[in-house]
């Protein structure tokens, strides 16, 4: 399982990282604008839905030989609504935190299955776990709308260089500025 996750996350990074994945930036932003820049729209939604889908059917196959039966109760739909909660709470912009998130949600979940004593008293987080899961979701798509880890992974991985570019353009400008009272 561990390999299908790697091996799904390096296909896609290295189509995000492509003319492919710009393309889909491109869609994901404005299809009418992506339209009128030549990018045929329905050819890269019709290969989103086929490299996705493909990787699903990689992952169900994978699933199916590990339970050995597949049923429609092996499929609940609280599960598949969890998945999605988790995209939507760590950020769908970027899949490696999409992934990181996945990975934290569900050990926080995990962690709130069990019961706690604060001061005698005995808190079961088996029933809250998920009302605490749409709380956090709700709050996330009223307050953050990327996610709760894109900004994070953008402040490590970009902001530095976004604090520069700032910073260079701040001084350019105070040299021109400097320049034309000096004239």
């Amino acid at each position: 399982m561990l390999f299908l996750l790697l091996g799904c996350l390096a296909v896609l990074y290295w189509l995000s990282q492509s003319r492919f994945g710009l393309f889909v930036r491109a869609l994901r932003e404005d299809q009418d604008a992506a339209a009128a820049l030549g990018v045929n729209t329905t050819r890269y939604k019709v290969l989103v839905f086929v490299v996705t889908s493909s990787m699903a059917a990689l992952a169900g196959t994978v699933y199916a030989h590990y339970v050995t039966i597949i049923t429609p109760n092996n499929l609940m739909i609280l599960q598949m609504s969890l998945v999605v909660a988790m995209a939507v709470i760590a950020g769908v912009e970027s899949f490696i935190a999409a992934a990181i998130g996945a990975i934290l949600i569900e050990f926080i979940l995990e962690m709130l299955r069990t019961s706690f004593s604060i001061g005698g008293v005995t808190v079961d987080m088996t029933l809250w776990r998920l009302v605490f899961f749409g709380v956090v979701l709700m709050l996330t798509l009223r307050f953050a709308r990327n996610g709760l880890l894109v900004p994070i992974i953008d402040f490590f991985t970009r902001g530095h260089v976004a604090a520069e570019t700032v910073a260079r353009r701040s001084d350019e400008a105070a040299d021109t500025k400097s320049r034309e009272t000096q004239s």
